[in-house]
């Protein structure tokens, strides 16, 4: 009820677009048209009442396997490994993904023989291949690779984010929704060419500003930051940010804050990442997140040149489109019909105990 009463308030202010919000289109039943298949271009504009389906997206779970993840989560996890809760919270969700989304995991930085901490070349490793591609059913896959993997080495946060979004353009399969949700526990690193006399130190035992370490043991922010802000600007293709723990400086806070902002998928209140301080919080905030992706995330054949002039509805009502993301739906990928609903209009759509008649009218200028 408080969804459905969200809903309604949301509708009640109306948008912008080229038909006002009191058309109902030529009054037929929405069209079905054929999405493009995996080997054609993207879509075309067409006009009329076209029904919207939900989207089975490609979702890569981008884990942190640094060393820091052998340390307690925190809060009511004292001396619970990070990386076993994490492990724990996705047993618990991953299976239920296996009908709604192809799950794969790609963990960085790559498990190296004999890794060495202070050799860059095995510590901070990434390579563009998996762990799991992501597959139909794959979370027995998911959670063996899980299995034989191991905390070690560094933090090569933009290196994996871009190996990630590689891995996905060449994929063949265009037009389908695509999304990385990366879980990090701490800043990241791996950035030799750092000034380790002036960066802010990732490391606990270190002040800040300056670091006796090496310069890849520098706070890597800007390229982070920079290679999310890639992932959905160049590749469309959205970043969750999910936060493990407790961070150990204001520094790794902001980073965290920066990165979720950059990956348009931010949260609509502080902190704009995903908090997990314990593994209730961790399951929470995962579940969260695949309900965004996997049920929020709808297509519609045809791509408006005028991204406003398309008109979505829910059981009739209007809902407008909100580019901030906070209610309401915005384009995922116009190129390809994808879009997303968010705040109270997610929580309608994606009740299936509550099924919803969902319709976008489209006019073509």
């Amino acid at each position: 009820m408080v969804a459905a009463a969200s809903l309604l308030g949301v509708v009640a202010c109306g948008s912008r677009t080229t038909l006002g919000a009191d058309e109902t289109g030529n009054g037929k039943g929405p069209t079905n048209v054929t999405l493009p298949s995996a080997d054609e271009n993207a879509l075309r504009c067409v006009s009329g009442d076209l029904a919207l389906t939900r989207a089975q997206p490609d979702v890569m779970f981008l884990v942190d396997r640094s060393g820091s993840m052998e340390q307690p989560l925190g809060g009511g996890e004292l001396g619970t490994p990070k990386w076993d809760v994490m492990w724990g919270a996705l047993s618990g969700l991953v299976t239920s993904l296996d009908g709604t989304a192809q799950v794969g995991v790609k963990f960085f930085p790559d498990v190296a023989p004999a890794s060495n901490f202070r050799d860059p070349t095995t510590a901070c490793r990434v390579a563009m291949k998996p762990d799991v591609e992501p597959a139909r059913a794959a979370s027995s896959a998911v959670l063996d690779a899980f299995s034989v993997t191991v905390p070690g080495g560094g933090t090569p946060t933009a290196a994996a984010v871009d190996a990630v979004v590689s891995f996905f353009r060449e994929s063949p399969r265009k037009g389908r929704a695509r999304y990385i949700v990366l879980a990090t526990d701490g800043a990241p690193t791996c950035n030799e060419k750092l000034d380790p006399k002036t960066c802010v130190c990732t490391s606990d035992k270190a002040s800040s500003p300056g670091c006796t370490m090496d310069g890849y043991d520098c706070l890597d922010d800007h390229r982070a930051v920079s290679a999310v802000r890639r992932a959905i600007t160049d590749a469309k293709i959205p970043v969750y940010v999910l936060g493990l723990g407790n961070p150990a400086k204001p520094e790794f806070v902001s980073t965290l804050e920066a990165m979720a902002v950059a990956g348009g998928r931010a949260r609509p209140q502080k902190p704009a990442y995903y908090e997990a301080k314990s593994s209730q919080e961790l399951f929470g905030s995962l579940v969260e997140i695949s309900k965004s992706a996997t049920r929020c995330t709808y297509e519609v054949a045809s791509r408006p040149n005028d991204p406003n002039a398309m008109v979505v509805r829910v059981d009739g009502a209007v809902v407008p489109r909100d580019v901030t993301r906070a209610e309401g739906w915005d384009w995922v990928d116009r190129d390809f019909g994808q879009i997303g609903f968010f705040g109270a209009a997610c929580d309608r759509v994606s009740d299936d105990e509550n099924p919803v008649t969902m319709a976008a009218t489209v006019r073509c200028q």
